[in-house]
This record gives structure tokens, sequence and C-alpha cells, in this order.
């Protein structure tokens, strides 16, 4: 219900709010959740209840709460989950939220709002300079360690069921840590009600639980210890004595024995074939960066489309020479997204989710198919890799001109996927730009803007005033050559 209510505010359709609903609820109940889940929602809708009033934009509390645990893979732990929750919240959004007027504006300061409230969550720690909603949406989160005991141990066991993957001392000394830190340091909760209500009883029940956790801790065996230290020191440490469970199983052991049977007799030959396997990853790397695709202008007229491709690019604002580039990709594909990468170090004048919209519009005048335009806050190549693109795109005016700073982004984006673990990493490929468009930038066009210049010549004419509205609000819309002639 309240879902719903939000996403009427928002003016989202029903076929979206049935369809988003079906993904939140199967995600609340996977397999191993005893506490993220459903419940935990319910509780969390009680305490917004109660402090509706107080409230200012209940659509961003609403969809922060829905979709703050909506990923909760208990291999990954925190900050991966939230980080992954926020990028969920963003497709949510981007494919369900109608884009307003002015397009994408509002749109994008909610998008922007409620990922960071969600990302705030993986510490839950508010800033002074923080709306009141979010320090209410984390209070809410956290009003759980403020319950009378025999709730706050239901909780603590809950927490335990879904960490069960993490041998027993380890995560003794870990959630001991833990509550010993949280309940000796500033204040947990962010508004006054809730420190006023559950601040005591919260820092009283985390001591118990570490005191309790202490004792544990005491009847551990040298053995154990050894497995404390390991796990604290070492963050995969959880993970790998979870490979060492699985070798119990004969499909796990033998291979494993075989391997350490053959690295125990023969070690310099495993230790060249080691060396072998790092030469083969190295050459393969330097072929990646040498032979990267290169399609020069004019572009040769294509025979076919097919396969997905990704071309990013800030497109502050999109023009003219990036949509030539897009229209040559969307006939040799059969799609192509368009990422709006974002910098979060970086301030934009513009947000990414209006640009958003003056790109699709752009893409709708000038016909596209198969083109779909998306903002991503995180690395390009993840994305490309989740949608099974085969390349990432690049424009550059020329080699001379932006060659050496390409080349380095390449290899660091390749780089970075061997790193990653990727055995076959998305090589880039580049288009040349038209060179009669390349004097052509997004810079030039915020120039133009900036002194109320006619711009219908570097964007589409049909998108001219939308494109003016974004980048100087406060101004009419240029004049064409054409207008200025008539009077």
């Amino acid at each position: 219900v309240e879902v719903c209510k939000a996403l009427e505010v928002e003016k989202v359709s029903q076929n979206k709010v049935d369809e988003w609903w079906k993904v939140l609820t199967a995600r609340y109940k996977t397999k191993g959740r005893a506490y993220h889940n459903l419940d935990h929602l319910g509780d969390m809708f009680q305490y917004y209840d109660e402090h509706s009033s107080k409230i200012v934009d209940t659509t961003a509390v609403i969809l922060a709460i829905f979709f703050h645990d909506a990923v909760y893979d208990l291999q990954h732990g925190s900050p991966q989950n939230e980080k992954d929750s926020a990028v969920l919240f963003e497709r949510f959004g981007q494919e369900a939220i109608p884009a307003g007027d002015p397009p994408g504006r509002a749109k994008g300061e909610l998008m922007v709002k409620v990922s960071r409230w969600i990302l705030q969550t993986a510490q839950h720690r508010c800033a002074p300079s923080d709306e009141l909603d979010c320090k209410l949406f984390m209070d809410f989160d956290m009003a759980i360690l403020g319950k009378p005991w025999e709730e706050y141990e239901e909780y603590s066991a809950k927490i335990r069921r879904e960490n069960i993957h993490v041998p027993e001392p380890v995560y003794w000394r870990g959630r001991k840590t833990f509550l010993e830190k949280t309940a000796s340091g500033p204040p947990i909760y962010a508004t006054e009600a809730f420190r006023e209500s559950c601040e005591g009883r919260a820092r009283e029940n985390m001591k118990a639980e570490a005191e309790a956790l202490g004792k544990k801790l005491e009847t551990c065996t040298p053995w154990a210890n050894v497995v404390i230290a390991l796990g604290m020191r070492c963050k995969a440490a959880p993970k790998v004595l979870g490979y060492l469970k699985r070798l119990r199983k004969p499909k796990f052991l033998i291979p494993f024995l075989v391997l350490l049977m053959l690295l125990i007799r023969y070690k310099l030959i495993i230790f060249y074939l080691l060396l072998i396997g790092v030469l083969v990853a190295l050459c393969y790397f330097v072929k990646l960066m040498v032979t990267s695709p290169f399609i020069r202008y004019p572009y040769a007229e294509p025979t076919s489309r097919k396969g997905v491709v990704v071309i990013a690019g800030s497109f502050n604002p999109p023009h003219l020479g990036h949509l030539e580039m897009i229209k040559h990709l969307s006939k040799t594909h059969s799609s192509v997204h368009a990422v709006i990468g974002v910098n979060p170090n970086k301030k934009y004048e513009v947000n990414a989710y209006e640009r958003q919209e003056l790109l699709r519009a752009m893409i709708k005048e000038m016909d596209l198919k198969g083109v779909k335009v998306w903002v991503r806050s995180g690395i390009i190549f993840e994305y490309a890799r989740s949608i099974g693109a085969k390349l990432m795109y690049r424009g550059l005016r020329s080699w001379q001109q932006d060659g050496k700073a390409e080349k380095y982004l390449e290899f660091q984006n390749i780089f970075y996927q061997m790193l990653s673990g990727s055995m076959k990493p998305i090589p880039t490929g580049y288009l040349q730009a038209n060179p009669e468009l390349a004097g052509i930038s997004s810079t030039v066009l915020r120039d133009r803007i900036a002194k109320g210049e006619d711009i219908s010549d570097i964007v589409p004419k049909g998108c001219a005033e939308m494109v003016a509205r974004a980048y100087r609000p406060e101004a009419a819309a240029p004049k064409t050559e054409e207008e200025k002639k008539t009077e």
C-alpha cells in the first residue's frame, strides 16, 4: 500500500508498480534472510506512521525504506550490499519514474537523495547538514537496538542466522568489537525523539550482548584463537574457510588432492606453468591494448545489426557530435546503451537525469532505433558485463588530440577488469568523429548557452529550447538566425 501511494505521487504506471512490487518481494524473500526481510520493512513503516507529521518528502522516505536492503548478499556483506541496492533503485527510477517538468530535474533530485540515503546505511551515520527525513529514516532502521531485551535478543539471533557462513569464533569476535565500539561511541540515533526513547536501552542491550559474547570467547581453544586472528585480519577469511568446508565433499576434495600432490612432486614444473600463465595473461593484455577496434570517418554502411555495445560519456550536454556516433552504432548493432557516467567527486550544473532526458529526446527526434539511455554511478565495465555487451565505445576527434588520454583510460579499464577476475575483459573500441563536427564540444555548447546564442546548429533543432532551459533556466530560449532576420 505504501509503495503504491508513493508511486502514485510520481505518476508511475500501475504495470510498473506491479512489476517492481514482484521484484522487491522476491528479493526480500530470498533464502538466508532471517531479519532483513519484509517483517523488517513492516517495523520501519510503523515508525514511519508514528513520525509522518515530521516527514517532508514522504515519497523519498518510502522508497528508501523499500530499497535500502533490496540486495542482501550474505557473502558480499557491507558496503557492497548497500551499493548494489542503490544501483537497483537507480534502475527502478530510470525505468519507472516519469521525467516530469522540467524533464529529469525533480526526478534527478529524488534519485540522488534516495541513493545517498541507501549508501549511508552502510555506516548508519548522518551529517549535521543532512535532512531531517534522512535522520528519521536512519533511526527507523536502527530502532530495533532500543527494543526491550526479549525483542533485541530475538533480533540478535536472527542476525547470527544470516551470518551462519562465518565460523562462530570469528563472528563472536567481530560482533563483540562492533557492539563495544557502537555502545561507547557517539550517539546512535540522529534525532532527539529516538535519542530520548531508544538511546539508553540500545547501549544497555549492546553491552549485555557484548558481555555474553566475551564469555563465549573465553572458552575458545587455541585453534579457535588462530581462526579468530586470521578472520579479524583478513576480510576474505570467512570465504576461504567456507571454501575449505567444501573440500569435505568428494567432488571438491579429489581435484584438490591431485593438485596438491602435483605441487609437492613437481614444484619446478608448477612454477614454470605459473610463470607461463602470467606471461600469457600479459601478452593478452598487450594484444587488447594494441588491437582496439577503430572506426574511421566516413563510416561504412553496415550490412547487418548484431550484438550489444556501450558508449559512455558525461553528455554534458549531448550534441550532434555524440548523436552521429550513436546513430552509426544503432545501424551496426541490435542494441546500443548510451551510458551517462556519474563521478561522485564532481559537481554538475545539470544533474545526470536531466541529461538523460535531453539525450532521450534527441534520440527520439532523430528516430534512432535500439538505443537506450542509462545513468550509471558505478564502474561502467560492470554495467557492460551485466547486459552482455561485447564492446565499449569511446568517441575521439583524432589520435593526436585525444589518443594519449583515451589509451590511459583503456589501460585502466582492462587492468581493473583483469584484476577483478575477468578472464575475458570487454575491449574498448574507438569512433572517429566527423571532422566537420570536431569543433563541437559540450564546453562550446555550454558557453553558447550562457551567452544566449543560438544552438540549433549543434543540437537537433526540436531540442534546442529544451537544452537551453536545462542549462540556463532563467533565460528565454535563444532565437534562431531566421527569427532574428524577421524582427
